[in-house]
C-alpha cells in the first residue's frame, strides 16, 4: 500500500513539474512572438517615414512624389520651397533626393546620405 501511495505522489509531482515547465516554456515562446511582431510594426512605422523622392519638372516648378507609392509630397521652384512645404506635412520624415543627397532632422536639412548612416552607426 504504500508503494502505490509513492507512486501516486511520484506521479502528481510529476504532472505539476510538467505543467510548470509547459507553462514557462509557452510564456517564453509567447513573448519572443509578441517581441518580433512588435519589431516588425515598428520597422513598419520606419519605413512609412522614409521617402525615395522622384522629382518631375515642369516649367520652373518641381513635384516631389514618393517613389514607392506616388503619394504627392511637396512642390517648389527650389529646394528650399519644397522644404518648407514638407516641413508643414511630413513632421520627423526622412527624403532621399538621390544616392548621395537626403533631407532630415527636425528642420529638414539638406545633407550627404553618410551623415545620416554615420549618425546612426553613432547611436547604436
Amino acid at each position: 500500500m504504500e508503494l502505490v501511495l509513492e507512486f501516486l505522489l511520484f506521479f502528481v509531482e510529476l504532472m505539476f513539474w510538467v505543467f510548470v515547465i509547459d507553462l514557462v516554456v509557452s510564456l517564453f515562446v509567447g513573448s519572443r512572438k509578441l517581441k518580433a511582431e512588435e519589431r516588425e510594426e515598428l520597422v513598419q512605422q520606419v519605413a512609412k517615414k522614409i521617402h525615395q523622392v522622384k522629382q518631375e519638372k515642369h516649367g520652373e516648378l518641381t513635384y516631389w512624389f514618393d517613389e514607392e507609392t506616388d503619394q504627392f509630397l511637396g512642390q517648389g521652384c527650389t529646394v528650399d520651397e519644397i522644404r518648407v512645404h514638407l516641413l508643414e506635412r511630413f513632421k520627423g520624415h526622412i527624403f532621399l533626393i538621390d544616392e548621395k543627397r537626403a533631407m532630415a532632422g527636425p528642420e529638414l536639412k539638406l545633407m550627404p546620405i553618410d551623415q545620416i548612416v554615420n549618425v546612426h552607426k553613432v547611436t547604436t
